[in-house]
């Protein structure tokens, strides 16, 4: 029964220590004017999000109208330094990746904290 006990616990212990999927991160040509997402995010897409620093997956789930574990897929629910991109094609999410706050501050895009889904026909942004 120890034995057991002890496997179990060392199964338990290898699973814990096991390495989390990483989000992938992307950055921008800074030294650009203007960041086109439309022409920089390839494929089929109809709208992005930025989901801001300390999103939780309530308010993903909110701003985005879809189930999403924002929580599980990126460290934006815990750091203030990124911002999670999120690209939805018919209410599905095709893609999402990190970018820097210090490369990219797309949080920033969020006026009065109010986040919402930005359509790719008006996904042009000027670098300040």
């Amino acid at each position: 029964m120890l034995k057991l006990l002890f496997l179990i616990f060392f199964a338990g212990f290898l699973i814990s220590c096991s390495p989390l999927e990483k989000t992938e991160t992307r950055t921008f040509d800074e030294s650009l004017v203007v960041i086109d997402l439309g022409k920089e995010i390839e494929g089929d897409w109809d709208k992005v999000c930025f989901l801001p620093p300390y999103t939780n997956n309530d308010l993903a789930r909110e701003v985005l109208s879809i189930e999403f574990d924002a929580e599980g897929n990126s460290g934006v629910y815990v750091l203030d330094s990124i911002t999670l991109v999120v690209i939805i094609k018919q209410n599905t999410v095709l893609e999402y990746f990190e970018t820097p706050r210090n490369n990219v501050d797309f949080a920033s895009l969020n006026a009065n904290n109010q986040i919402e889904q930005i359509e790719r026909t008006a996904i042009s942004f000027c670098v300040f």
